[in-house]
């Protein structure tokens, strides 16, 4: 069996996941000789997982990000507060979606997320349709918590929610520490 870096050469590649154990691999592997943009919202996935891009990045090579699809990040500590607090308050037995408030573009995402680290970036939106999928993705997935609100609760704004998981991980830390 040949390995995928040795088939793909010169193609444009887009891998879902891409901050995961899997999908941060299979980007390393194909980033030598392939165009790779990594679509990651960090449910699962963790920021050191592409820290070669993210150094890259912060050195002025240029990083496509998709802009043209609409997302909710969401912090899943929130999540986690919010149905412990859904327990708590014993509510009715129904659905309840408990998604971080607010949306951004992928690229606004990723925007975010250097400005916050304090990494100047040379990020380059690429529209949707210049990516080649079999795989259709919503252009628009951003998620609505209404029935939260009739019962006086509130999810944080995902912009809240990003900078607490920068900080549980410890980002700000080792940006102060490296002079960031």
């Amino acid at each position: 069996m040949q390995r995928i870096e040795s088939v793909m050469r010169g193609e444009r590649v887009l891998v879902t996941g891409g901050a995961g154990f899997i999908g941060s691999n299979l980007a390393e592997a194909l980033a030598e000789e392939n165009d790779v943009i990594i679509l990651d919202d960090l449910s699962t996935g963790k920021l050191e997982s592409i820290k070669d891009h993210n150094n890259k990045a912060g050195n002025g090579e240029e990083k496509r990000v998709v802009d043209g699809m609409v997302k909710t990040p969401i912090y899943t500590r929130d999540t986690a507060e919010m149905i412990q607090n859904l327990l708590m308050k014993k509510l009715t037995f129904r659905i309840y979606r408990a998604a971080n408030s607010g949306f951004c573009s992928w690229f606004d995402f990723a925007k975010r997320i250097f400005d916050k680290l304090d990494i100047s970036a040379n990020l380059l939106p690429v529209k949707t349709s210049a990516l080649i999928s079999k795989a259709k993705r919503p252009m628009f997935s951003a998620l609505v918590s209404a029935r939260l609100g009739k019962y006086g609760l509130e999810m944080p704004r995902w912009e809240d929610g990003l900078r607490g998981y920068l900080n549980e991980k410890g980002y700000f830390e080792s940006a102060v520490k490296t002079g960031r």
